[in-house]
């Protein structure tokens, strides 16, 4: 009985002094589960010897102990990795307890990670790390069963440490998720008004299946599948699991302000000929929507009709007061305008005459004189004649009007080319000349420059033209005659004298 408790006294001051020789022993997993059936998880081991523990205490190797639940934690097998003095991977083990669960042959390598202990100073210990990579099939049996790993070192003298906490897998151990996508990012405002809160969330919603972090202006800002703000920033969702991950496209939440009014501005003019339309546009000032006078959105609209037109923005913050109003006016290249003369086509006596027309398409009318306008009061002879011209063009020119001057004439002079006499039934010719380019009338009721008479009697003539009758020429009086008989004599005292 003294031996027994003698030999159980040292082992327990062996396991103290032993344990009491390293720190550090832990475990990690590059991931934590797999992410297809031929990715593998690297499995990394690490502990470290104590400075001063004597007789140059180090490290060789290492035993990985895989478990499942079933119940309470059961060990289904191990694997092990031995390294030569040299610390050179010579061996690997592996043992099967539950093969069901657990087929260590699938598992091949590892190595040593590093080490820095150095035989040429035993006492300073070191650390010392290995890794393998584990890959799905060391599972057989995985689906719906937890597993996890631990470690234990081996030591020089090839004794072992405690076993390390365990490490656990993921449940399901192979990833079931399907290849993630990028999904958008949509925000209930992208313009914060006042006291504005921006709520942040992806579409579509993939929180059930992964794990979200949320980052404004590049630093964690929240997580979850939805994140609310009001502070202007860029920002975006990390999305991941432990074999995928992918970042949203950012979205920029500002500060808003009411917008200021919009300046209209017109493709094509303020006037359309001839059927032409133009396009109407305004940029919007602060991010909002524009909106037209006529009931259109949009920073364009296309017009063909006459009518003034303005436009005002509208954003999450407000409204802008009216752009400025653009009056667009339809019309088209002017017909040939129709003058008249209000005082006829002769001009009598330096009097004027008043020529006038109405523009057809609303332009300006221009004469041949160079004047401008509706109406020129002229009274030089000459042709006359007027275009239009508006915004489309010049009309052709107008009817011609040919304005004549003339004047009253004068008394006409009469002459008779044979006296005023008339002799045994003579006859005489009375003529004028005509001094204004009118007609010749005579008492007689005769017209023409002459006329013969015969007859006994006063004669006179006027001339008569387009700007009116002279007064009367001269009279011509006209006496008749004729030759006297032969006059029969007689003597008071016969015919002889004595």
């Amino acid at each position: 009985m003294k031996k027994i408790i003698l030999f159980t006294l040292v082992l327990l001051l062996l396991f103290k002094m032993g344990f009491s020789q390293y720190s550090g022993l832990s475990l990690s997993l590059d991931r934590t589960q797999f992410c297809s059936q031929s990715s593998t998880i690297k499995v990394t081991g690490s502990v470290t010897a104590a400075s001063g523990a004597g007789n140059g205490y180090h490290f060789v190797g290492m035993i990985f102990h895989f478990y499942y639940l079933n119940g309470s934690q059961q060990q289904i097998g191990t694997y092990s990795i031995s390294t030569s003095s040299s610390f050179v991977v010579t061996s690997h083990s592996y043992s099967n307890q539950s093969p069901v669960y657990f087929d260590g042959n699938q598992i091949s390598g590892g190595q040593v990670v590093s080490n820095t202990y150095s035989p040429g100073s035993p006492n300073n210990g070191g650390t010392f790390v290995m890794s393998f990579d584990l890959p799905w099939y060391a599972f057989p049996t995985s689906t719906g069963v937890q597993f996890y790993v631990a470690v234990e070192a081996i030591d020089q003298q090839g004794s072992t440490t405690v076993i390390s906490s365990k490490v656990a897998f993921d449940n399901p151990i192979l990833n079931p998720n399907p290849p993630l996508s990028k999904p958008a990012v949509s925000a209930s405002t992208t313009t914060l008004c006042g006291s504005d809160i921006a709520t942040l969330s992806t579409n579509p919603d993939l929180s059930f299946t992964y794990n979200y972090l949320w980052y404004k202006d590049g630093s964690v800002y929240g997580s979850g599948s939805t994140v609310t703000t009001t502070a202007p920033g860029t920002y975006s969702a990390y999305i991941y699991d432990a074999c995928q991950n992918v970042t949203t496209d950012p979205v920029v939440i500002s500060a808003g302000q009411p917008p200021s009014a919009p300046t209209v501005s017109s493709s094509n003019g303020t006037i359309l000929c001839n059927g032409a339309s133009t396009t109407l546009t305004a940029t919007p000032t602060a991010g909002g929507v524009i909106h037209w006078n006529n009931g259109a959105t949009g920073n364009n609209i296309n017009v063909s009709t006459t009518g003034t037109y303005y436009a005002y923005e509208e954003n999450h913050c407000g409204i802008s007061g009216s752009s400025n109003a653009v009056t667009i006016s339809v019309t088209s290249t002017p017909s040939a305008p129709i003058i008249s003369s209000s005082n006829g086509n002769i001009s009598c006596n330096g009097a004027s005459t008043t020529l006038s027309t109405t523009p057809t398409a609303g332009g300006v009318i221009n004469w041949n004189t160079g004047a401008t306008g509706n109406s020129i009061s002229v009274s030089a002879a000459g042709n006359y004649y007027a275009t239009e011209t508006n915004g489309c063009g010049t009309s052709i020119n107008s009817n011609a009007i040919s304005l004549a001057t003339n004047s009253t004439p004068p008394s006409p002079s009469v002459q008779s080319s044979n006296g005023n006499l008339l002799c045994n039934g003579a006859a005489t010719t009375l003529s004028t000349t005509v001094s204004g380019g009118g007609t010749i009338h005579w008492n007689t009721g005769a017209t023409g420059n002459s006329i013969t008479v015969s007859g006994q009697g006063n004669y006179f003539a006027y001339e008569m033209n387009t700007c009116g009758t002279s007064p009367s020429s001269n009279s011509i009086p006209i006496t008749t005659g004729s030759s006297p008989a032969t006059p029969s004599i007689s003597s008071s005292n016969g015919t002889f004298i004595c």
